[in-house]
C-alpha cells in the first residue's frame, strides 16, 4: 500500500514506526473480539502489517491482505464493507478468497489523524458472509480512533518539546538501526554534532524566551536542509546531532558547511537588533570501521568540543574518521580545520 504524497509527508513527519508493535497487536485482538471475527489486521503506512485474532497472533498473509483489501480501505473515505467477497467484483478472484483461509466478510476503516491525514487502516475479516450492523462499524471506528491516539501520544513523546526534533532517546533508537544497517550493507554513515556558540551568554543577556526561539529557528533551519532519511535530534541544551546514512565524509562536510552558513544568516530573525547566532560542528563517520553508535557520538562530540574551544563558527573532523584528504570539500570550508591536523 503506497501513501498519497500528502499522506506520506505527514507520516514522515510523525513516523508511524513509533507505535510499538505490541500496542497495534492489542488493538487488533480487541477488534477481532468486538467484531467476533477470527482475523483483524492493522496497517500503518508502509510498515509491516500486524495481524491478530481474538486471542492473539493468527495465521494470515497480512502483506497480501494489506496490498488488496487494505489498499481498497485506504482508497475510500467511507468504511469498506464486503459482505461476501465471492460476489464482489474486486475480490472474487483474490487468493485469500479462492484459497485458504477463504475469506468472505471484510470490513475496514481508515486510521486518520486529528489533521485529517490517513496513516493506515484497521480491518477485520471472517470466513463466513456477514452484514455488520451500524453499532459494529461504529465500534470499529472507535478502535481506529484509539489506535491513532496511541500513535499520536507515542509520536509526541519522541519529539523534543521545544524544537520538535527527535529526543535523544528516539534519536539513539533510530540511529542504532541505521548504524546496524550500514554495517550489514557495507555502506558509509556520517555523524554530525552541532552546538550553538555562546548560547548560554545569549540566553542570559536576552532571556529564556528568545533562547527557545533561537533553538527552534536553528532546528527548523537544519531540518529543512537535510535529506528525509537523515536523523536530526536534540541531545540537550543547545547541542544537536545529525546521523546521515549512506553518506561519505566529503558529503557530510558539504552538509555541515551548508548548515553553518545558513545558521550564520539568522542574526536578523529575532527582532530589530541583530543577534549574532553561529554554530560549530564536529563530524565523524564509520569509514569502513565496525564501531557502535555510542562511539560515533563520542567522536563527534569531542570534535565539536574542540571546535568551540578554538573559537566559534567552524567545522572540525574527528581524527578517528581517517586521514582524508577531503578534496571535494576542503576549498568550500575555509573556516574549518582538522582536529589534530
Amino acid at each position: 500500500m503506497q501513501a498519497k504524497p500528502t499522506d506520506l509527508t505527514a507520516v514522515m513527519r510523525h513516523d508511524a514506526s513509533t507505535l510499538p508493535k505490541a500496542g497495534a497487536e492489542r488493538i487488533a485482538a480487541l477488534a477481532a473480539r468486538v467484531m467476533h471475527t477470527p482475523f483483524a489486521i492493522v496497517c500503518l503506512s508502509d510498515l509491516e502489517p500486524v495481524c491478530a485474532g481474538p486471542n492473539g497472533a493468527c495465521a494470515l498473509d497480512a502483506e497480501f491482505f494489506n496490498a488488496t483489501f487494505g489498499a481498497a480501505t485506504w482508497a475510500t473515505e467511507q468504511p469498506l464493507i464486503v459482505t461476501d467477497a465471492t460476489r464482489h467484483s474486486l475480490f472474487r478472484a483474490n487468493r485469500l478468497v479462492t484459497a485458504a483461509p477463504m475469506l468472505r466478510f471484510v470490513a475496514g476503516v481508515r486510521l486518520r489523524t486529528a489533521d485529517d491525514v490517513c496513516i493506515g487502516t484497521l480491518c477485520v475479516a471472517d470466513q463466513l458472509p456477514r452484514t455488520p450492523n451500524p453499532d459494529q462499524i461504529a465500534a470499529l471506528q472507535d478502535l481506529a480512533s484509539l489506535l491513532v491516539s496511541m500513535w499520536s501520544l507515542q509520536s509526541r513523546s519522541d519529539a523534543d518539546s521545544v524544537t520538535g526534533s527527535l529526543t535523544r532517546r528516539c534519536l539513539v533508537r533510530e540511529a542504532e538501526r541505521a548504524v546496524a544497517l550500514s554495517a550489514r550493507a557495507g555502506t558509509d554513515l556520517a555523524c554530525i554534532s552541532l552546538g550553538i556558540d555562546r548560547f548560554r551568554l545569549i540566553e542570559a543577556a536576552h532571556g529564556q524566551a528568545l533562547g527557545e526561539r533561537i533553538l527552534q529557528k536553528v532546528a527548523s533551519t537544519c531540518q529543512s536542509q537535510i535529506r528525509a532519511m537523515d536523523l536530526f535530534g536534540r541531545l540537550g541544551g543547545a547541542e544537536f546531532s545529525i546521523v546521515l546514512p549512506q553518506c561519505r565524509m566529503g558529503d557530510a562536510l558539504v552538509t555541515a558547511e551548508r548548515l553553518r552558513q545558513s545558521i550564520s544568516l539568522l542574526a536578523d530573525e529575532f527582532g530589530a537588533t541583530p543577534i549574532p547566532v553561529t554554530a560549530s560542528f564536529g563530524i565523524t563517520s564509520l569509514s569502513q570501521r565496525h564501531v557502535t553508535l555510542e562511539t560515533l557520538l563520542v567522536e563527534a562530540d569531542a570534535a565539536l568540543y574542540y571546535a568551540q574551544s578554538e573559537g566559534s563558527d567552524r567545522i572540525v573532523v574527528s581524527p578517528a574518521a581517517g586521514p582524508g584528504p577531503w578534496p571535494e570539500t576542503t576549498p568550500v570550508i575555509a573556516p574549518a580545520k582538522r582536529w589534530g591536523g
